[in-house]
């Protein structure tokens, strides 16, 4: 991450031209011990809600400025179980109970999908080259 700014229960990435809000519920914890020692944040309790929001530097200018336009980006309580967000883009965002997802601008209802398409086992050890891989990254950006 190029930029990270911590702030109880709200934490700001910048990584290149993306931008992350990580908006929880509660108070995040840095986990100071451990294998995933200053790589992980913790919400406290069995019933937190995480919400990430994504952008770039295009769109917004600045992680500042991105962190402002979200700063009121909340998971509220709804009717009936549902979970509704205020979305400065898409306005309310209503999650159901039963997993739908509705705004201004459409819906998602996994009850509607169909599951088609082909399975294909590999041996174990097999190596699977996504689309992805295919781009060479210049040797500057790679990683150990």
């Amino acid at each position: 991450m190029d930029d990270v700014l911590c702030d109880g229960s709200r934490i700001l990435l910048r990584a290149g031209d993306g931008l992350c809000l990580i908006a929880a519920s509660g108070p995040l914890e840095r986990v100071a011990t451990g294998p995933t020692a200053g790589c992980e944040v913790r919400l406290a309790g069995h019933r937190g809600r995480w919400i990430l929001r994504l952008s770039d530097v295009a769109t917004e200018g600045s992680l500042a400025a991105f962190g402002e336009r979200f700063a009121g980006l909340a998971a509220l309580d709804g009717p009936d179980g549902a979970i509704v967000i205020e979305d400065p883009d898409f306005g309310a965002v209503i999650c159901g109970s039963d997993a739908s997802v509705t705004s201004a601008h459409g819906s998602l209802d996994p009850a509607q999908w169909t599951r088609s398409g082909d399975l294909r086992s590999y041996p174990d050890g097999t190596r699977i080259v996504l689309p992805s891989q295919h781009q060479r990254r210049p040797e500057s950006q790679k990683t150990a």
